[in-house]
């Protein structure tokens, strides 16, 4: 695992300490420091996302995030991180070839001696890559027909009347050039069950 060597020595300890657990993570692991910097990635982290450590090291986890998601939500991890002990939900990020993934986020705070925050630990499980032409409603139904829902089950999850729900997956067909609702139903079956293999190796 790469990390930053400009860390001060009070910080420096508790960061390897957060780096050891993290180091044989199969999945993305980083830490930012007390302002919100990545300092270190693992190998993992920079397959994922594409993003060399060289590349990433001093930026802000903003650059991940995707457009759809809130302009707070950043704001919110940090803060959640930092006063409620961690943040856990999924998000949508963007890798650097410019794929959509939903990820499962969890952080936990780093503390130096003197139980301040100095920093965050996080791990990101891929949820699924979803077609970036969809708009957020339409990704959302095309996560749970790859989970096997039916259009009135995705219809009451939602809180949406089957109508609506049949509208936008005839946007979304024609979106993504497919033949009819059956070829949509394969496609996202494919995306959530590449995902899960990727998740369990």
């Amino acid at each position: 695992m790469w990390y930053s060597e400009s860390m001060k020595n009070e910080k420096h300890i508790e960061i390897q300490n957060a780096e050891r657990l993290a180091a044989a993570a199969p999945v993305p692991v980083c830490i930012t420091n007390s302002d919100n910097e990545f300092i270190c990635v693992n190998p993992a982290f920079e397959h994922f996302y594409g993003y060399s450590a060289n590349h990433i090291i001093g930026c802000t986890p903003g650059m991940l995030v995707n457009a759809s998601c809130p302009a707070t939500i950043v704001k919110e991890v940090e803060e959640s991180t930092q006063h409620k002990g961690g943040f856990c939900g999924e998000i949508e990020n963007v890798t650097q070839s410019g794929k959509e993934v939903r990820i499962a986020l969890q952080t936990a705070p780093i503390f130096n001696r003197k139980a301040k925050v100095v920093g965050m630990l996080a791990f990101a499980k891929p949820v699924a890559i979803i077609p970036k032409v969809l708009a957020p409603r339409e990704k959302e139904i095309y996560r749970l027909l790859g989970h096997g829902s039916a259009t009135k089950e995705i219809a009451c999850k939602l809180g949406n009347n089957i109508s609506t729900v049949s509208t936008l997956i005839h946007r979304m067909i024609d979106k993504l050039k497919l033949r009819d609702f059956k070829d949509l139903q394969c496609h996202a079956v494919r995306t959530m069950t590449l995902t899960h293999e990727i998740n369990n190796k």
